[in-house]
């Protein structure tokens, strides 16, 4: 497979090895501590000369990202991946995330950090919820005063 160019991951390039080497143990490893079966990066001569400078392979680690992403019988007649907005929209449909696949991948990572945090704060103790909800009120309080009530982020909120 080879690195689809990708606005959205070039991000990558910028980071530390220490947050790269998180992205890495979980596109290699399975929950367990296991190697992933289809992982290809591990087994990268730059990977293995390099590790663990995972800077200088940002590029093969967005690929194992976008091969991850992507279904296997498709990106094998590809020879890519997917770009980081199709795994970002899948992952939304999954979740059952209300998003509009024309908005940019920021706006379409919001509504998914929102969904997560609503589903993380149903799942808790009203005990669990109470702190929470003194933030939201606060919030909801300095979105109406500033006229932006209608914030995409803030609306499971309000």
């Amino acid at each position: 497979m080879k690195y689809l160019d990708d606005p959205d991951l070039t991000f990558l390039a910028f980071c530390n090895n220490d947050d790269l080497d998180i992205l890495v143990q979980y596109l290699t490893k399975t929950k367990k501590g296991n190697k992933r079966f289809n992982e290809t990066l591990t087994s990268k001569k730059s990977y293995k000369d390099n590790y663990p400078n995972h800077q200088i392979d940002w590029k093969d680690i967005a690929e194992e990202l976008q091969t991850y992403g992507g279904n296997s019988i498709y990106n094998f007649f590809r020879q890519t991946g997917v770009s980081y907005k199709e795994i970002l929209t899948d992952v939304c449909k999954r979740m059952k995330v209300n998003f509009n696949a024309k908005s940019s991948v920021s706006i379409i990572e919001r509504n998914l950090l929102s969904k997560i945090l609503e589903d993380s704060i149903e799942k808790m103790t009203e005990e669990e919820q109470e702190p929470y909800y003194v933030i939201y009120l606060s919030e909801k309080f300095f979105l109406y005063w500033v006229g932006v009530m209608h914030s995409n982020f803030l609306n499971v909120f309000i």
